[in-house]
């Protein structure tokens, strides 16, 4: 084990030697720099980062939880100084843990070992270690350390490994300079993101092995940290994604080849970029491509993708009954000019977050006749579409607001929206509202959220007054009660 740490990173080297890369002398040392797969009767090779897992390591991460447990492999082994106790051990960064090769341990099952992370992050930020007192009974008290363990995050350690993944908790619940809820346990620390329950990730393990690995002067490349918030992602919902990029550094990308828009945000813990991606109902539960482009400032360019995984959702059928009126509008010309006015106006954006904090309803009273997903049929036919939006109902003539700051990129008839509005809320996000019977704004007015901009009617394919409201991310549909309740972006 000792002697393979040395010999992947030295044979990743010589494969971009003779490759012809141009490598800096800080590239080739350090061992966080992408490298060429090694020998594949041996190794595992993570193109999503550059590197290699092989020996004791690969047997390890494969056996305890592999990706979901520690994240992907972000360095080479190699031999660093153990902060704990002065000792040089053989070593591999992964984003969530940094395994440690023990030879003097005997027991050959205990040899390779989780970095104490936790207690590395506690005394990087300042949190107190102070043993507590027991709280009641609900909470689970480890006289070990001194500390309370309880709620979301005393489930999430008991279901994912407890004492042996984590060790034991050497803080209380406490808040983190952004407000979250964290705990810190020896080997971890535990972010609670409530407004990820309906995804089942309301409990996500800090990135603390990319944080180590930097603060131990590891020459670290852009795009080394990849996180996704929620990890996977459900039919019709939104994730957002972070990429720790250096300052100076630039990104693009696209989302199963559609191009997104990037926002700089240098705020700590992980300055670099941040985008949002949509994944839209009934096209594609599976694997999609997130491809990404990172400009170093020095000019150096790398190519690199993560897998976004997308899960399908239990949405309820509908059938509508309709008019020969109504069916007319059906036609798949005039479900092609409507596909079109959508799109350009789901095009044009700006690239800034022109939103605060959440959504606003667009309605202060009404009645959801349709919500977001539901499979739709027509006159007793089997389902042949989706709605894209939640339908509300409401008398004529109800006043509709804004829901968030914005600017006008659509104000006119189209043949199935009827009278409609869309908004452009930056960064791709856009909302439409829908069957208006007056529009009250115009194309390029600013509006602010709450802002009266239309009111409710029954134009286009309508069956009676009520306003259909859709949100969008790029140029796909998601569901709108998730913006209601969840304030983009997450992380902050």
């Amino acid at each position: 084990m000792r002697r393979s740490a040395g010999a992947l990173l030295l044979l990743a080297i010589l494969f971009q030697l003779i490759n012809g890369d141009q490598l800096t002398v800080a590239q080739a040392i350090s061992p966080a720099a992408p490298a060429t797969a090694a020998d594949s009767s041996v190794t595992t090779y993570f193109a999503e980062t550059g590197h290699n897992l092989a020996f004791g390591f690969r047997d390890y991460w494969q056996a305890h939880d592999g990706l979901a447990g520690f994240g992907l492999p972000i360095s080479e082994e190699f031999r660093q100084v153990n902060a704990t106790d002065g000792n040089e051990y053989t070593v591999q960064y992964f984003e969530r843990a940094r395994f440690e090769y023990h030879p003097e341990i005997s027991d050959p099952n205990y040899q390779v070992s989780l970095g104490f992370l936790g207690r590395e992050a506690a005394v990087r930020d300042n949190v107190s270690m102070a043993k507590a007192t027991p709280k009641r009974s609900s909470i689970a008290y480890f006289a070990a350390t001194g500390h309370n363990v309880g709620g979301v995050f005393l489930q999430y350690w008991q279901q994912h490994g407890g004492l042996d993944r984590f060790g034991y908790p050497i803080s209380e619940s406490v808040q983190d300079q952004s407000g979250r809820t964290v705990q810190y346990f020896e080997r971890a620390r535990f972010d609670a993101f409530p407004e990820l329950a309906a995804s089942s990730d309301d409990v996500l393990i800090a990135p603390l092995g990319y944080d180590s690995m930097v603060g131990s002067g590891v020459d670290v490349p852009s795009g080394a940290l990849v996180e996704m918030w929620p990890p996977t992602l459900a039919e019709g919902r939104s994730m957002v994604v972070r990429v720790g990029a250096a300052a100076g550094a630039t990104i693009s990308g696209s989302y199963d080849g559609h191009a997104v828009t990037w926002l700089r945000d240098d705020n700590p813990p992980h300055p670099g970029y941040w985008t949002l991606l949509g994944a839209p109902a009934f096209q594609g539960i599976g694997a999609h491509k997130l491809a990404l482009t990172l400009t170093e400032p020095n000019g150096k360019v790398r190519h690199f993708s993560r897998t976004v995984q997308v899960y399908a959702r239990n949405f309820p059928a509908q059938d509508l009954p309709i008019g020969s009126d109504l069916q007319s509008l059906l036609s798949p010309d005039l479900e092609a000019r409507e596909t079109a006015a959508m799109n350009a106006a789901s095009d044009d954006t700006v690239a800034q977050q022109l939103w605060q904090g959440t959504f606003l309803t667009p309605l202060s009273y009404y009645r959801v006749t349709t919500e977001f997903g539901q499979r739709r049929g027509y006159n007793g036919a089997p389902p042949s579409t989706y709605h894209t939006g939640i339908d509300m109902a409401a008398p004529q003539g109800t006043v509709v607001s804004a829901a968030a700051n914005g600017r006008v990129v659509f104000a006119g008839t189209l043949p199935e929206r009827g009278n409609c509005i869309v908004l452009d809320h930056g960064m791709g996000v856009h909302t439409v509202y829908a069957h208006l019977s007056y529009i009250a704004v115009s194309l390029g007015d600013g509006v602010i959220r709450g802002q009266p901009i239309g009111r409710v009617g029954s134009t286009g394919f309508s069956t009676g007054s009520h306003l259909h409201w859709e949100v969008r991310v790029g140029r796909t549909p998601v569901d709108p009660n998730e913006w209601v309740n969840r304030d983009f972006p997450l992380g902050d």
